[in-house]
């Protein structure tokens, strides 16, 4: 097969930074009436090529897109966040599908599926925070002289991960009276718990009102019982793992999936 040399080879983007394409004719031509070089400029800039495009495999992805305001508060990298707890808390049986990365909550007693296929589940505690997002990424530590932009959204913890927090409370602390930073471990599975104040730094700066018309919309645990462990029915976690829906019959008729 003859190669087409005129076309040009195609150039890859790096994700951060653009590299500039020149033409392959690209140079200075003199006018025959000046003798002023006319420049032609280099081709556009291409965009970048993930510009407008999501990873629906990204949990932190699909957390953004089905939650509006109310997220999962978790460092990033090597961030550190800085947070208060608030009650309530709510306590759910999940499972984690690392091949899909997605949380799936247990089905029992409805049905076992869940349990055959990613094995016994964990219990996963999820309190509701606040987030004190203008915090340094280093360490926690807020700016004097400057109030903190506040947050509002959940932490989910383990049951070794509340047992860890609890025994590095200071006497006479309760797991909402001080403030926390959590960072991602060095191995990069799980997370790291310590106190970042004795007391909360919305209380010293007096914004308990903020606060508290924060965390007004979802005291009653609702929202936090559905972000910890989103509802599924069997149908959806069957194609979800297997990415193929179950077979219908008789006793599966389509108008009741939900009882697959």
């Amino acid at each position: 097969m003859t190669q087409n040399l005129a076309t040009p080879e195609a150039v890859e983007v790096d994700f951060d930074t653009f590299e500039k394409v020149l033409g392959k004719n690209a140079c200075t031509e003199e006018s025959e009436d000046f003798d002023q070089a006319v420049k032609i400029p280099p081709p556009a800039k291409r965009p970048k090529d993930d510009d407008g495009l999501l990873d629906l495999s990204d949990e932190s992805t699909l957390d953004k897109l089905s939650s509006g305001g109310f997220l999962r508060i978790r460092p990033e990298g090597q961030n550190v966040v800085s947070v208060a707890f608030f009650k309530p808390a709510v306590q759910e049986k999940t499972h984690y599908s690392q091949e899909r990365n997605k949380t799936i909550p247990c089905l029992q007693p409805k049905s076992d599926y869940c349990c055959k296929q990613l094995g016994e589940a964990r219990d996963v505690i999820g309190v509701l925070a606040i987030q004190y997002a203008g915090a340094s990424t280093k360490d926690g530590g807020l700016k004097k002289g400057n109030d903190p932009e506040l947050r509002v959204g959940y932490v989910t913890l383990s049951r070794s991960a509340l047992a860890s927090i609890r025994k590095s409370l200071p006497e006479g602390a309760s797991l909402y009276s001080t403030d926390w930073k959590i960072w991602k471990r060095s191995s990069g599975i799980g997370y790291e718990y310590a106190v970042q104040r004795v007391t909360p730094a919305y209380k010293t700066l007096n914004l308990e009102k903020q606060v508290e018309e924060l965390i007004a919309p979802y005291k009653d645990g609702v929202k936090l019982r559905q972000r910890v462990a989103k509802p599924m029915s069997v149908t959806e976690v069957k194609l979800l793992l297997t990415g193929e829906p179950p077979e219908l019959g008789e006793r599966n008729p389509l108008e009741d999936m939900e009882t697959l």
